[in-house]
């Protein structure tokens, strides 16, 4: 029996995500809705998996040039087929490498969803396990490695877990950089913090701002601030 597609529907796009290590879901959203994309000439969308927030840049960018990797094939394969369905073919294209060893440089954006894990699985089993594992692409190495492929005043933009924010906040002056804009994501008005959005920036553009964004105000009710930041993608909204 053929496997069913997987495709989620967007206003402008779609996404088939039935090959990539990571599918569809609220993170790869939020940070592409978060993510500061007016003006950048050229955007690095690392980890990309499926293509989905390289997408959402080219929609709200409609003259950048973007480039996407990742180190699964599959994943890439995925991508370059949404890429090539999409309205912005032409800006976009997706190939296999592994960030760390990626050499293009003068990115204005550099964004990406990486891996969470600190600890826990040793070997990662599944393509989802190795897409989220650390040891693939962590938030620190992003910005280790990033901030040599930045332009003069290009930004890192990254979505991760709270127990990160503190560590990255620290380690980000190493490389030349500081937390610039971040925002705290609850999946309740009254839960905890779930994600963190945060840029980052050469530490010479001394700008701050600081905000927090709930998703939904009841089960099943999301908030009105979640839905305007949402809106110019989901069909419900």
């Amino acid at each position: 029996m053929a496997m069913k597609e997987r495709l989620f529907r967007f206003k402008q796009f779609s996404v088939r995500h039935e090959l990539s290590a990571m599918k569809v879901g609220m993170d790869g959203v939020l940070l592409g809705t978060w993510a500061a994309v007016d003006g950048a000439r050229r955007i690095l969308d690392a980890g990309c998996g499926c293509g989905l927030i390289a997408l959402m840049c080219a929609q709200r960018n409609a003259g950048a040039r973007i480039d996407a990797i990742d180190v699964h094939a599959l994943s890439v394969e995925e991508a370059s087929f949404n890429f090539a369905a999409s309205p912005w073919s032409g800006r976009l294209d997706a190939s296999v490498c592994d960030f760390m060893k990626w050499r293009k440089t003068g990115y204005d954006v550099i964004i990406s969803n990486p891996p969470f894990f600190k600890s826990g699985l040793e070997v990662p089993v599944t393509d989802r396990e190795t897409a989220r594992h650390a040891a693939a692409l962590s938030p620190e190495a992003l910005l280790r490695h990033g901030a040599g492929l930045l332009s003069e005043k290009g930004r890192i933009s990254l979505v991760a877990t709270p127990e990160w924010e503190a560590d990255l906040a620290s380690v980000c002056v190493s490389y030349g950089l500081a937390v610039t804009r971040l925002c705290r994501v609850r999946g309740s008005e009254s839960g905890y913090v779930k994600r963190v959005l945060m840029e980052f920036s050469p530490a010479a553009c001394g700008r701050y701002s600081e905000t927090e964004l709930s998703v939904e105000s009841a089960p099943g009710i999301y908030t009105e601030a979640y839905k305007t930041l949402t809106e110019e993608f989901y069909l419900n909204f």
